[in-house]
This record gives structure tokens, sequence and C-alpha cells, in this order.
């Protein structure tokens, strides 16, 4: 028997093992087992319609045809998720893109993802009882589908499939379905009733459980469905998996301190697109992360100070998708002199700074001037200073890879006539 598994492999039975970045025939083998997960765990692959090796590869949708022709098997183990994002890249050009997992079969499928573990046993297919049970954890469930069958056309002419449930939610929501299809002959003449002919081979999308892994459930498939003599895959016991080496606890703490740095660092894109008490929290903590003192907003007034050796900068920070308005510049003003009154015995310098994400739902290359006309004309009198988030998002970039230092931004801000202006962004 010719097996093919793309996304993992089957040691000691003879088969076929490819990554989801080669190329496979489908049609040429009598099973075939596809983890679509697999494709989760990998972060180099890109688009399948890219022009580069790295281009996840599906099965060509005529070879799945054919393969169900020749009576043939192909199982589809479901991914955590349906859609995945992925970078599209054509001749050297990148553009970012969603990719759906199962776009690839000659028949749309609707889903549902919304993870559960409540499987009405008496639902199960008695072929399949050995896999499903009661607490059966799943992912996502097809919509609109019967307990009987539920018949959809299919995108090649003249051919139309046939959905079966293998098991059930509570609820009554297939977690698992077979599908054959049959070709209808003869459909393009008006005076034929048309010549079904079924294939025999079936398409089973089928959720794979946390107690399972692809290797393990194929094994299972092979002994129970097809009577082959596979050895079951070897789980690791509890035991053993709890047991860990001082580098491996090492790297552990490692990872996970990395992790929770990254969650942190990955909050700074909202200075890109955010607006409200959000935009005001993230530009504060942008300043902090430069190595600025700063001081938090006062409720119903100023949003904020960041202080320097000699000057306080006194903060309105803004979202909006025009630019900026002269409301938010009379804003700044008061502010400015309510701190002047209670601070200015403690700082020499006491300065406004209006932080704008202006036209915050524009990508920044394409965004037009943050301040013109009178707000602008009204800032520079004042002798405040304008800074767009966009420049505090790559003064955090630059900061990082140590080609600015807080002194330089310190003296960046103080020499500014008004508008903050880096080479990068400037319009």
């Amino acid at each position: 028997m010719r097996i093919l598994t793309k996304g993992f492999s089957l040691p000691g039975v003879e088969h076929t093992a490819a990554e989801w970045d080669e190329p496979q025939n489908t049609k040429d083998y009598d099973l075939v087992f596809l983890d679509l997960d697999a494709i989760h765990e990998r972060n180099d692959l890109v688009a399948p319609t890219s022009d580069v090796p790295q281009a996840i590869e599906f099965p060509d949708t005529e070879d799945v045809i054919e393969l169900l022709q020749s009576g043939n098997g192909l199982y589809i183990f479901l991914p955590r998720s349906r859609n995945i994002d992925a970078l599209e890249v054509e001749s050297g050009e990148t553009a970012e893109s969603q990719i759906d997992l199962l776009s690839w079969l000659p028949f749309n499928i609707r889903t549902t993802e919304e993870p559960g573990e409540s499987v009405a046993t008496e639902s199960i297919s008695k072929n399949w009882q050995w896999y499903f049970d009661e607490d059966f954890q799943w992912p996502m469930y097809f919509e609109g589908i019967r307990p009987d069958t539920d018949e959809f056309t299919l995108a090649t002419s003249f051919l139309t499939t046939t959905r079966t449930s293998l098991a059930q939610t509570t609820f009554q929501k297939d977690i698992a379905v077979q599908f054959s299809v049959a070709d209808v002959q003869d459909m393009a003449s008006s005076f034929s009733d048309g010549i079904e002919r079924t294939y025999t081979g079936r398409i089973y999308a089928l959720p794979v459980t946390p107690a399972y892994t692809p290797e393990g459930l194929t094994r299972d498939i092979l002994r129970r469905n097809y009577h082959m003599e596979v050895e079951p895959a070897v789980s690791e016991p509890e035991w053993a998996s709890n047991r860990k080496l001082p580098r491996q606890k090492e790297i552990i703490e490692i990872s996970e301190s990395l992790e929770q740095e990254y969650k942190e660092l990955k909050q700074y894109r909202k200075l890109l697109y955010e607006q409200g008490d959000e935009l005001e929290d993230i530009v504060l903590d942008a300043f902090a992360e430069l190595g600025f003192e700063t001081r938090t907003e006062n409720p119903g007034g100023r949003d904020g100070m960041v202080l320097t050796e000699d000057t306080a900068y006194v903060l309105e920070t803004h979202g909006t998708e025009n630019a900026t308005g002269i409301k938010k510049v009379d804003q700044l003003h008061r502010w400015v002199r309510g701190a002047r009154d209670e601070f200015d015995d403690d700082f020499e310098t006491i300065v406004g700074l209006l932080v704008g994400n202006a036209y915050r739902t524009d990508p920044p290359d394409d965004r037009q001037q943050p301040i013109v006309g009178d707000p602008l004309k009204q800032l520079r009198d004042q002798g405040y200073k304008y800074l767009t988030t966009v420049q505090l998002y790559r003064l955090l970039e630059l900061s990082q890879q140590d080609a600015i230092s807080k002194s330089d931004i310190d003296s960046l801000l103080q020499e500014t006539d008004t508008v903050v202006s880096l080479p990068e962004f400037d319009h």
C-alpha cells in the first residue's frame, strides 16, 4: 500500500514523508494523511502563491478528485485554526495575506472555530468508536450538517459530494465528517436525467485529540481500519515527561522570560494605531522604555509628564483619523499653565509636548502632515513641541539598535522647532 504523510512521518512504516513546502503527486498514493496543524508550527512558510521555495504546497485539487476516482483515501487532520497569516512573496515583493488551510479542497466547507469537549456518544460512527468518546476535545465544528447526509456542489463541473457525520457534539454539530464524491454524467443535456457514478474514494476530516499525535492516530487508523500490521506509537509516560535536565530547566526559565519580554514589547505597536486611554498609557510606557522618568496622568487634566534633567514635558496625547486640531492645542496650554502653578519651583523649564497619532488608520508612510494651519501656529507661538507616535516608535527602534541615546533624544526635543522630525519619517 502506497502511503503519503505531510507534516509528520511514520518511523518503521514504508511510506513517503513530505514537509509542507515539498510538492507531492497526491493521486499516486492509496492513502494520504495530512497534518494541517504542522503548518501552524512552521514560521518560515509563505503563501502558496509565492514564487520562493518556502511556499506552502497544498494538494492539487484535480489530483484529489483523481485520488477519489481511484477509490483511495485522504485523511485531513484538522488544524487548531483554519486560517493562518502568512507573507506572499512574488518577484521580490512581499505582502501580508491570510491563508485558508482548507481552500484546496474541491468543495466548500463552512466551519465555526469554537473548541469544546462534549461529544454525543450515540452519534459516533461504528467504525470510529475506538477513537471518539464523550470527553473528546475538538477545535472546530462543521456548520449546516445534518445527522444523515448533506449535498454540496463541487468546484469542478458536474461533481457533487455527500457528507456523512462521524461524530457530533451534544448540541448536534459535526466535529468529524466523511466525504464521498459522485460524478454526474450527461447533465449538459436538457433531455437527460443524468447518470450518477459514485467514486469509492473517501475524504475524512478529523480533529486530533490531545491524547494522540498525528503519527499515533495514523498508526491506529492503519491497524484498525485497514488491518495493517503496524506497531502502535510509543507514548511517553507522564512520570518520564516530568523529568528535566538542569539545562532544560534553564532553557524553560529563559524562554518564559523572553516570551514575557516579547509580549511587553509587542504592546508598543499600539503607538501606530491606538487612541484614548490605551494610547496615553503606551506613550508613557514608551518614554519609560527610552530611559526617561515619567509621571502618570492627572485625571481630568494632563496625560502625564516626561522629565529630563532640566525640563518637564507636560503631555497631551491624542489619536485621530484626521490632523490634530486646535482643541488639543488649547487643552495642552491649560495643562501647562496648571503644571507651572504646581511645579514652578521644581523644574527649570516646563514645556508642552503634544504627542499625536494623526491619521492613525493609515499606514505610517501614507500619512499626511499631522498638524497644520492655526493649530500649528498656536503651538509654535506657545513654544510647545509636537511629536508623532510614529516617530516615538521609531525612537524605540533606534534605541534598541544602539543608534540613539537618551541624551540624544533629550537634545532632539529641546532643539526642535515645534514639530520633531526624524529623517525616516519626513513627509
